[in-house]
């Protein structure tokens, strides 16, 4: 019970700081969050994946967080045949086909998976968060941009994937991981600071970007609610069941099933507008999967980590 408690205790307060970014652009506090979302992606995220590089090497880490990545990139493999076949027995096509499919491949495995695994486990499985994010970036320009674009578009370059500060920001904190000193404190500290602003920036994003949705276009909205369920029970319930047979270190299947288990990726709605599909249906679907997740995560974690 206490497991179950702790998940939904930090899942509200998630809702609780999308929640603040809803009421602050409604009031007109805040009318732009293009600054916020580049402050996000180009300072706070890379800062937190550095300073949680910032620990001595061992094989034994080394290996883990291979394994991390190996296994979220299950996670995705196992998540484009579902959300397709869901598509396709739903009848959709593009746009609207290709959000459901990125919809159900991606979770929001980094900022809402964070102060959940700082909940449950040692703040030291955080340094988990590196190769998620590599697995992340890589997988969703890739193969997120190419299946929202409706399977006709190109994909990124690999110029422009390699560049993205959060990918970069993974190998310069794998090239100082492997280097025998680490950052000083003067340096490592302020990175510190603006790591911790990641999970709360990223929810009062989300909360920004769906004020601007009437709340009749979002809640009666029915194809969101099937897409949730896809994404947060039966892609779940799938990517454990497939990871459980290469993964044996408990905290390791932990990690990348509490990843896997998150609503759907702030950062679709993005990709969408940049490559042509959906926005408006990736937004409803973040909000939507985001609040329904306080009742499925719990549950669904408290019977798979038991």
């Amino acid at each position: 019970m206490f497991f179950a408690q702790t998940i939904f205790s930090q899942l509200v307060a998630l809702l609780l700081l999308a929640l603040t970014g809803w009421v602050l652009t409604r009031t007109g506090k805040i009318a732009d969050d293009k600054p916020l979302n580049a402050l996000l992606t180009n300072v706070a995220l890379p800062a937190l994946i550095i300073a949680n590089l910032q620990t001595p090497y061992s094989a034994d880490l080394l290996r883990d967080m291979g394994l991390t990545f190996a296994g979220m990139m299950v996670v995705f493999a196992v998540g484009w045949p579902v959300g397709t076949l869901a598509a396709r027995l739903a009848g959709k096509t593009t746009p609207r086909k290709g959000a459901w499919i990125a919809c159900t491949i991606f979770p929001n495995a980094v900022f809402m998976a964070q102060p959940i695994l700082a909940a449950l486990y040692d703040e030291q499985v955080l340094i988990l968060i590196a190769p998620i994010v590599l697995a992340f970036n890589l997988t969703c320009y890739v193969l997120g941009g190419w299946v929202l674009s409706g399977e006709e578009g190109e994909a990124y370059g690999l110029k422009y994937i390699l560049l993205k500060p959060p990918v970069l920001s993974c190998f310069m904190g794998l090239a100082l991981f492997f280097l025998p000193f680490r950052l000083p404190a003067a340096i490592l500290s302020p990175m510190k600071m603006l790591a911790a602003m990641t999970t709360p920036l990223s929810m009062i994003i989300i909360g920004c970007q769906l004020a601007r949705i009437t709340p009749q276009s979002l809640f009666l909205d029915g194809e969101v609610y099937i897409v949730s369920f896809v994404r947060l029970v039966v892609t779940a319930l799938v990517a454990h069941g497939v990871l459980r047979l290469f993964i044996a270190d408990p905290t390791i299947l932990g990690v990348v099933t509490i990843s896997g288990s998150m609503p759907c990726a702030a950062i679709l709605p993005i990709v969408a507008k940049e490559r042509g599909g959906d926005s408006l249906f990736c937004s409803k679907m973040v909000l939507i999967s985001t609040l329904l997740c306080v009742l499925t995560v719990p549950l669904l974690l408290q019977l798979l980590l038991r």
